[in-house]
């Protein structure tokens, strides 16, 4: 029999980390078995985990403020049965501060191993909870699996935590898949997003949420449109402010060379249509599109955060900016815009960081290791 692994997610929204989620349960799948709890409701990730025959459940009631999170542990009788319900071996923690609620009922349980996944950075307007919740749950949980050392500095500097429990893994992404196109298929990339020929393409992936700063990602557009008018903009996503970025787009006088895409699931399409990848958000806990770009050949330009530095070195195989200065930053992308031979060499010393570092093999090789010296109690 596989031994048993049972996530619990909030079940809100579908994104880089539930996406990064599911690719892991599918190729780990011949090793082991999944389940899923939603705490608040099923969401697209439950119903990708159907699709794979997997144990699904839906808990319901817990979403809101922390202002109302006391009443959530009315919930722990529920989701105890639950957990009971499937078995399992592991329950890995996905809900960042309402991971208490879960990581409670699971010991009730008596389940084995408790892991807690961080995928964020969030500062909360209630810190004093927050940090009350964070160092109950690290009393609570085996192992705190993070992306990054930068999220365990966060967690010491931020929530005062300093814990023993921290477990590394980088994530990585499929190399066979982003990889550098040939001309057929950036070509056909190319001209379903309308793009001429000569026109040099920037692109931005994200959620259109506050963090991601795709405000100031326009406004450099806009700095760099001055200068010349062969340049086109993606802009991939969705999300809240989804208004607000078409309108300053109409505002900075860049709507005719500015494509908003939507959400797109496949990005290869993007990557390949894309000269240049811009990363403008001001918080992440890996970089994952930066990643698949640099996979896809491209070179970076990234907010200069402190996840990053461990991804990107400056001048090599991408170049920070601090999207302050949109003079300064303009001139660092037009060099860029108007150099062909610098951007096939940047995106090729890109590509070859991912294929020795942050390759997906790579990745679920060391999700593997950790998971099974986890089932046979040894140090990790």
């Amino acid at each position: 029999m596989k031994p048993r692994i049972l996530h619990i997610h909030t079940g809100h929204g579908f994104g880089g980390t539930q996406a990064w989620l599911l690719e892991t349960v599918k190729a780990v799948s011949e090793r082991f078995d999944f389940g899923l709890i939603n705490l608040d409701t099923e969401g697209e990730l439950g119903s990708e985990f159907r699709k794979m025959n997997c144990y699904v459940a839906t808990v319901g009631g817990i979403s809101g403020s922390l202002f109302k999170y006391p009443f959530f542990f009315l919930r722990i009788p529920r989701i105890a049965k639950l957990i009971k319900e499937y078995t399992p071996d592991i329950v890995i923690l996905h809900s960042g501060v309402l991971d208490l609620i879960p990581a409670l009922a699971a010991k009730k349980t008596g389940v084995q191993y408790i892991v807690y996944n961080n995928h964020s950075l969030d500062k909360f307007r209630r810190k004093f909870l927050a940090n009350l919740v964070f160092r109950i749950l690290f009393r609570i949980i085996d192992v705190a699996l993070v992306n990054s050392v930068v999220v365990i500095d966060f967690f010491e500097e931020y929530h005062k935590i300093r814990s023993e429990k921290f477990h590394v893994i980088h994530l990585g992404v499929d190399t066979e898949r982003f990889r550098i196109p040939t001309k057929l298929e950036i070509c056909d990339s190319r001209e379903s997003f309308g793009i001429k020929d000569d026109e040099v393409v920037l692109s931005v992936i994200g959620r259109f949420v506050k963090v991601k700063a795709i405000d100031e990602a326009l406004e450099l557009f806009a700095k760099l449109s001055n200068k010349t008018k062969r340049i086109k903009f993606l802009i991939v996503g969705d999300g809240p402010e989804m208004k607000d970025l078409r309108l300053k787009a109409n505002q900075l006088g860049i709507s005719a060379n500015t494509v908003f895409t939507g959400y797109i699931h496949d990005l290869t399409c993007v990557y390949w249509a894309s000269d240049i990848f811009i990363s403008s958000s001001r918080s992440e806990t890996f970089g994952h599109a930066v990643v698949e770009a640099m996979a896809s050949g491209l070179p970076v330009i990234a907010r200069d955060i402190p996840v990053l530095r461990e991804i990107i070195n400056h001048g090599e195989n991408g170049f920070f900016i601090d999207f302050k200065d949109i003079k300064t930053d303009a001139l660092t992308v037009s060099e860029l815009i108007s150099n062909i031979e610098l951007r096939k060499k940047i995106g090729i010393a890109a590509r070859n960081r991912v294929e020795k570092n942050f390759s997906f093999n790579k990745y679920v090789s060391s999700y593997t290791d950790f998971i099974t010296n986890l089932l046979n109690d040894k140090r990790i």
